[in-house]
């Protein structure tokens, strides 16, 4: 009840962030049924393809202790060394079977989610062996879920079997008068019928489960608001820290600012809000901007600290205000709408 509870406050998509530590720490999604289907798959290629091979070279390795095994020395020394070539040659018939085995159990991993590395799976939890934990995963809705879609294998695969085997139960009835061979290759054709019927019925098992899958892992990975933020917080930091931090900057950069404001040679004001310092010398192309101020009390403080840092710039700036404008000077008419021109 209480995972249910926690699941209905999960309402929001997980993030990139919450997906990559899920993969880091191996909670993937993954289908058991991918790995049946493929293991079903490799046996029947095996039967198929490898299993008349791999008879034919073990008969070939055990023939001469049938037909001859009064030739074989028996001395411990060289019988040892008769049985070493013999496992040799056994594991060389075998080994092709134990690579298409081994390869389809790796193959359903890398076809479901790619190499994965981690060690998280593998660490020691207390909930493992907690009853209470135990008894909640029991009966919980997953091991619900999973119990109907194993009944449900069940019933489908024992109905598959019976189709495909039912019609050759006469010639197994009369394959009691035959000899081996003959059996033997009746018995190929039947297993491999078989196989290949429930690998392709597992293979659509494994399709629709693998669909399940990766819905159940989503849904387990949905994040509550909560959660967002604080995944926010600890990815992009604290909005009043950022706030905080920024006008730290900013007061930092306005100090700088004002301490090259005395070393202007002239700073052009307007009576309002805008005060900007330049500064010239004899060897430079054009004036270097030294500090530009937009509000009414940053311009009043770059006018004052001009004022008082920089004798020079108060005498061109009283110059430049002890011009009086020329009456027969054109002016420029007078907006009422509009932004300001620049």
């Amino acid at each position: 009840m209480a995972e249910d509870q926690d699941q209905s406050q999960k309402t929001e998509e997980p993030s990139q962030r919450r997906l990559e530590e899920a993969r880091r720490k191996g909670q993937v999604a993954s289908s058991r049924e991918v790995n049946h289907a493929l293991v079903l798959a490799s046996g029947a290629l095996f039967i198929g393809v490898l299993a008349p091979d791999l008879a034919v070279r073990l008969a070939e390795a055990l023939r001469p202790f049938i037909e001859r095994p009064h030739a074989f020395p028996s001395e411990a020394g060289t019988l040892g060394l008769t049985l070493q070539a013999l496992l040799a040659a056994l594991a060389w018939a075998v080994l092709p079977a134990v690579l298409l085995f081994v390869g389809a159990a790796l193959a359903s991993g890398l076809i479901q989610h790619g190499p994965i590395w981690s060690a998280a799976p593998l660490a020691p939890k207390l909930e493992r062996i907690s009853p209470m934990a135990g008894a909640r995963r029991l009966f919980s809705l997953r091991s619900l879920v999973e119990f109907t879609k194993n009944l449900v294998k069940v019933v489908l695969v024992g109905a598959a079997a019976a189709v495909l085997l039912w019609p050759a139960v006469p010639r197994v009835l009369a394959a009691i008068g035959l000899e081996a061979a003959p059996l033997l290759a009746l018995l190929h054709t039947l297993a491999l019928r078989l196989l290949l019927g429930i690998a392709a019925l597992t293979a659509l098992i494994a399709v629709l489960d693998s669909v399940y899958q990766r819905f159940e892992r989503h849904r387990q990975l949905r994040m509550s608001r909560r959660e967002l933020q604080d995944e926010f917080k600890q990815t992009e930091g604290d909005p009043f820290l950022k706030a905080r931090l920024k006008s730290l900057r900013m007061e930092r950069a306005r100090r700088r600012m004002m301490a090259e404001v005395p070393k202007a040679t002239v700073v052009v004001t307007n009576p309002t809000h805008v005060a900007v310092a330049l500064r010239y010398d004899a060897g430079m192309e054009a004036p270097r901007l030294v500090a530009r101020a937009w509000a009414h009390w940053l311009s009043g403080s770059v006018r004052s600290r001009a004022a008082t840092g920089c004798r020079s710039c108060a005498i061109r700036r009283s110059r430049g205000r002890s011009m009086a404008p020329s009456s027969s000077a054109p002016r420029c008419p007078r907006r009422t709408t509009g932004p300001s021109p620049r």
